[in-house]
């Protein structure tokens, strides 16, 4: 045995060797990146969920609102002999238009239902500053055609949208075949009409952050013009049958017992000019 060897005793195991400071500081630095990571990755799904939800609850009101509209615009009526309680009032200058008319409104419209069974209502549309100036509001007026006695009387409100931060209506001018932002003729119903709401507001500038828009052709315009040239047409003819059909044709003309039968029809037509003639279907 060599005696400059160092002797070890049997069974005994050589000592390990442990992290040290810098290595358990990396490590948990390491583990905050992760952490870290991981949260926000996690924030930016929640901020793009939200977003998400948020932009299609703008659309969806955007599209309530537009259909509110267009069904009461849709209804909207007007008789020349009475403009007093039918005029078609459009302040549309600015990002907030203010319409106010008078429509029949269908059985299904909001708020139909608080005045009893008349559908006949005035109605208005505007822009207001929400509850603690929390932006804009797109609301709704209606109160009856007929205004009861008191003056403490308050129309029906209703909110439409929230954060709009566009109102446009424009009216479509058949002289100049373009659309244009004015409507002076407060005794008169506008034929085409075009309706932009926008909710909300990009970052950089003030566009609309969501926009829906649609177009509305008024019928009762054509209704009223129409109307006083509306004719109800009778006519009558006098047609042959046999009077024994089971009879073949061979038999002859006098073996089929023709007669006489007279037949009747009712329809409508419009007058088309001064000279009398009718449009109407074959009677």
């Amino acid at each position: 045995m060599n005696p400059s060897c160092p002797r070890h005793s049997r069974g005994r195991s050589l000592p390990r060797r442990a992290f040290t400071i810098i290595e358990v500081m990396i490590a948990m630095a390491i583990f905050m990146m992760v952490v870290a990571a991981i949260y926000a990755t996690w924030s930016a799904v929640l901020r793009a969920t939200k977003a998400g939800l948020q932009a299609a609850a703008n659309v969806q009101r955007g599209r309530i609102a537009l259909r509110t509209l267009q069904d009461a615009l849709l209804t909207a009526v007007n008789y020349p002999d009475n403009v007093k309680y039918y005029t078609f009032v459009a302040e549309t200058s600015g990002d907030f238009a203010d319409v106010e008319f008078s429509a029949r409104l269908p059985s299904s419209f909001p708020g139909v239902g608080r005045y009893g069974g008349s559908l006949l209502r005035r109605v208005r549309f505007t822009v207001e500053q929400g509850k603690d100036n929390k932006g804009n509001e797109l609301v709704m007026y209606e109160k009856p055609f007929l205004l009861p006695p008191d003056n403490d009387f308050n129309p029906y409100r209703l909110v439409l949208s929230h954060d709009v931060s566009l109102f446009m209506v424009e009216f479509f001018d058949a002289q100049k075949r373009e659309y244009t932002r004015e409507w002076s003729q407060t005794n008169a119903l506008p034929k085409l009409v075009r309706i932009a709401v926008g909710l909300g507001k990009q970052s950089s500038g003030n566009a609309p952050q969501d926009l829906v828009t649609t177009s509305v052709a008024i019928p009762a315009t054509a209704i009223a013009r129409v109307a006083p040239a509306v004719v109800n047409i009778s006519t009558r003819r006098v047609v042959l049958e046999r009077r024994f059909p089971d009879l073949p044709s061979w038999f002859g003309p006098d073996a089929l017992g023709l007669r006489q039968r007279e037949e009747s029809s009712l329809g409508s037509g419009v007058i088309l000019d001064t000279a009398g003639h009718v449009a109407t279907n074959y009677h």
